[in-house]
């Protein structure tokens, strides 16, 4: 089941198929119910039926795991027991999600000292019926350690004279120490310990420090050296006091596959190899407001993997973006013509990605291209080498799994050991801003790629039973189908603050995007803006404020419809200038939803609705609704905007229906993000073999792919194009490739062939579908030639040249929108499948922003005919093609034509801009 908002969720969610739900249902949940919630020290929330019981808390020794590790543990007090007494006058303080399903107050006589002490116990509540529960704390660690939140910096910190603090926020730890370790074969992450120093505890945080050692140590933790912690704690996952080896949360840098944390020292910009000069030197190209922004989204080793110019070992880095590479040229191309920023998939430590590259050699002969490029177009030979490839060592993924959200992945780095891999991010952020292109990372915050006990979990083996967000009985929610993270919780929130504050100061990035951003709290993404706002050129070499912040704004999962908190999704980030991603001018283009697979036959604008609705009335109906949508998506998706829809009706855009929503959500262009594909689900181009009848020329697939991106780079929001969609990227028809390897992954930057054809994609996410693929892969008139791909590359520069010389496309506030945009031809008699926007400035409101044009029309056909439309109001003005127009290579476009009785002529399936003159 989808969520309501049916954003582009990865099909193993939507599905529900997804093997890792399964997994931590079975094995992450605690073995016994954790159905007592400890509010504050004195109050705790219990399931109703508990009204006739006489509940007690009982604070347990725990026992220790059976283990031949030796640690100092601290004495603490024997097991004890409260009362706890019904409290009606505070059922008010129990939150709304507990209350809902019957939880009410009560109260025990624990000052916040006792709290404390007995946090780090084993906690049950007992009934006088002989019954027993756990017990959450979350809650419970906020209200008794307020000022963890202000505490010191965790992690590593270096100080002017090379000296090191460690801290780690462990309140519920017995005893905390560091090992100190030897790295024995830094290619492997091969670590030993070399001593054990125990940290000490500051009562009033829970954090635990390892102070820098005295001054002539023979063996001082400093730059460079190798950690782990050694936390001893009580974990409800397994019952057991554990003795967790767990590499720092807060780690800047690590091993090789993540053994250990490193200490680096990023403040340092004396050595070249860390602060490369290109990074320091080259100014970040800020946009002055959110809406203009023109953004491409890729994934690092997409750039650069097939690029044989360069050394093997450079090849799908981050060091590939200072080469001379296709890829990079095809960049430099892009920005050039308007595009403004990078979109970088994740680029944090990513829990299943192989980083030592001895492995590598093993699935390289497995996912040969060579052998692979002669196997059948609807062969399953390709899945079966990238399953087994991955099996064996895995290269890629998109990245949604974080381990280590404030390290860079070492994979992508040439050399993945500890300070290395930070110094090549920054060569690959200055090789970007080199180009004038701001560079955006994805984050992920909202869930971990595992929780409990398990290897790759760092934060539930240092807090257990705090990170993860739990329903009211203690199991582990998971609507993100990984274990979801409860940065409700004030030190989640701070860790979320941290990373990116970490990022933008470390790295000098321009941008963040923020993966199911439904699943954070506008407190949360506030408190981030907050934290970015905070940093300055002077003292930190980054502009805080002008840093964008945009993600995924859907509303799905135990959180939905503000059921925990006031989640950060489309419609409540008013004010903010926080952007999130609209689905709707997505759905009206291409059809139907790409999170719902019983969708793929519906068509959009660009996918043929139009020929339907010539003879279908129903069909006629929903071109006129998705028609509407186009037009609100151009208006940048403002809830005020009132302007004719589809049937006569006057109404705004917050009127308008969106499966159960309103269209219309945002206050501000700046709240929008407009795009048409991305890296989940199938690839625009894919999306028109899968929609569009067979017989469609490929010619013409290629001006509904220039129709799709003209609809999104011409409207009135922040831009958003797929990496590669100018170059009709296709995946080989596979819909959720996060796993696909490189080969279904890959692009041809010289634009000489396409990946269309590439066999079946992994059974896994497209099995439903395999036989409708099979009969589209092998027709070898579908796979666009290098003429064809030629020319909608061609085309989508002409897209981006036009909206960067015309600023009136990007007027950046809804008071003007509102004023000066108007839809002529719109209504009941509107020709089907043409979209006109008009743009007046006549009365010269924008003259400051566009200080050339004085009215613009934006005309999209999405129609197999020429088409006419007359401008009310126009006679006698004089439009004529926008300057990067006058050039274009596409017949269609020269042809549009303007007369001085206010006509406009559109030729089929063609989008143009039409400027008039101050």
């Amino acid at each position: 089941m989808g969520p309501p908002s049916r954003g582009p969720i990865r099909r193993f969610f939507v599905s529900g198929e997804c093997g890792r739900c399964d997994y931590y249902a079975d094995r992450m949940t605690a073995p016994t119910a954790l159905r007592a919630h400890w509010l504050a020290s004195d109050l705790f929330a219990l399931p109703g039926e508990w009204e006739v019981t006489a509940p007690i808390l009982r604070a347990l020794v725990p026992q220790d795991r059976p283990t031949d590790q030796v640690i100092a543990q601290v004495p603490l007090e024997d097991a004890q027991e409260s009362r706890l007494s019904r409290s009606p006058h505070r059922d008010g303080e129990v939150p709304g999600y507990l209350a809902a399903v019957g939880y009410r107050a009560w109260t025990a006589a624990i000052d916040i000292d006792e709290a404390r002490d007995l946090a780090r116990l084993e906690l049950q509540v007992a009934t006088s019926d002989g019954g027993a529960t756990g017990v959450q704390f979350a809650r419970l660690l906020d209200a008794i350690y307020p000022d963890a939140v202000h505490s010191a910096p965790l992690g590593a910190t270096v100080t002017a004279d090379g000296g090191v603090t460690l801290r780690l926020w462990a309140p519920t730890a017995r005893e905390v120490s560091v090992e100190v370790l030897d790295v024995v074969e830094p290619e492997h992450g091969t670590v030993q310990v070399r001593r054990v120093v125990p940290a000490l505890r500051e009562p009033s945080t829970g954090v635990w420090t390892l102070h820098p050692e005295p001054s002539g140590s023979a063996d001082p933790i400093a730059v460079g050296t190798a950690y782990r912690w050694l936390v001893h704690v009580y974990a409800p996952s397994t019952g057991y006091a554990e003795y967790n080896r767990v590499s720092d949360p807060y780690a800047q840098a690590l091993t090789v596959n993540a053994t250990a944390s490193v200490v680096v020292d990023l403040a340092n910009h004396s050595d070249p190899d860390l602060a490369p000069v290109e990074w320091l030197n080259t100014p970040a190209p800020r946009m002055p407001r959110v809406v203009d922004h023109m953004i491409t989204e890729l994934h690092v080793r997409d750039l650069s993997r097939d690029a044989v110019e360069i050394p093997e070992s450079e090849r799908g880095t981050y060091r590939a973006f200072t080469r001379d590479i296709p890829g990079t040229r095809h960049l430099r191309e892009l920005a050039t013509a308007g595009l403004t920023t990078v979109h970088l998939l994740p680029v944090y430590d990513i829990a299943t990605i192989e980083e030592d590259r001895a492995r590598w050699s093993l699935a390289a002969e497995i996912e040969d291209p060579a052998v692979l490029l002669v196997q059948a177009p609807d062969g399953t030979q390709q899945q079966q080498a990238v399953v087994e490839a991955r099996d064996v060592a895995r290269r890629f993924n998109w990245g949604y799994d974080p381990l280590h959200v404030m390290a860079p992945e070492g994979s992508y780095a040439v050399d993945a050991h500890g300070a290395a891999r930070c110094g090549e991010v920054r060569e690959m952020v200055g090789a970007l801003h080199e180009m004038g292109l701001a560079v955006v990372l994805d984050q992920v915050f909202n869930h971990t790629h595992a929780c409990g006990q398990d290897p790759t979990s760092v934060l539930c083996r240092i807090v257990p039973g705090y990170y993860s967000r739990l329903n009211p009985d203690g199991g582990i929610e998971l609507s993100t189908c990984c274990p979801n993270v409860a940065t409700e919780h004030a030190m989640a929130q701070r860790w979320m603050v941290d990373a990116v504050v970490h990022w933008a100061r470390a790295y000098r990035v321009d941008g963040f995007r923020f993966d199911l951003m439904g699943h954070h709290s506008v407190e949360n993404m506030l408190a981030v803006r907050a934290g970015l706002d905070a940093l300055t050129l002077d003292r930190d070499g980054v502009d805080g404020a002008g840093i964008l912040l945009y993600g995924e704004g859907w509303n799905f999962g135990e959180v939905a419809d503000n059921a925990r908190f006031t989640q950060a999704i489309q419609g409540q980030l008013a004010g903010t200038s926080i952007a999130t991603f609209s689905d709707r001018l997505r759905d009206a283009i291409t059809g139907g939803t790409p999170s719902d697979g019983s969708t793929l036959g519906d068509r959009g604008l660009a996918t043929g609705l139009v020929e339907q609705s010539l003879t279908d009335a129903a069909k006629a109906s929903e071109l006129g609704r998705l028609t509407d949508l186009v037009r609100l998506g151009l208006a940048g998706n403002l809830g005020g905007i009132r302007f004719v829809n589809h049937d006569g009706s006057t109404r705004s855009g917050d009127e308008i229906p969106y499966a159960g929503q309103r269209a219309g959500y945002a206050v501000e262009p700046d709240e929008v993000l407009s795009y048409v594909d991305a890296h989940d689900n199938e690839t625009l181009f894919d999306i028109f073999t899968l929609k569009l009848p067979l017989e469609t020329p490929l010619q013409e697939r290629v001006r509904r792919n220039t129709l799709a991106l003209a609809s999104v780079a011409w409207g009135q929001s922040a831009s958003f194009w797929h990496a590669g969609t100018d170059l009709l990227r296709s995946k080989s028809l596979d819909t959720d490739s996060f796993d696909s390897g490189d080969w279904f992954n890959r692009i041809d930057w010289d634009g000489q062939s396409s990946t269309f054809g590439s066999g079946l994609p992994p059974q896994d996410a497209n099995g439903e579908r395999w036989e409708t693929m099979r009969d589209l892969l092998v027709r070898p008139e579908l796979r666009p030639d290098a003429a064809a791909i030629a020319l909608a590359h061609e085309a989508a520069l002409d897209l981006l040249r036009v909206r960067r010389e015309v600023p009136l496309l990007r007027l950046g506030s809804s008071d003007l929108i509102r004023d000066l945009v108007s839809f002529p031809g719109a209504g009941e008699d509107a020709t089907p499948g043409l979209v006109v926007m008009l743009i007046d400035d006549a009365g010269s409101r924008a003259i400051d922003l566009d200080p050339v044009h004085s009215a613009v029309l934006v005309v999209l056909n999405f129609s197999l005919g020429e088409v006419t439309q007359s401008i009310e109001g126009a006679e006698g003005r004089d439009f004529a093609l926008a300057p990067s127009l006058q050039t274009s290579a596409d017949p269609g476009v020269q042809a549009v034509g303007w007369s001085q009785d206010g006509v406009v002529t559109i030729p089929a399936l063609t989008a143009a801009v039409l400027v008039e003159a101050r």
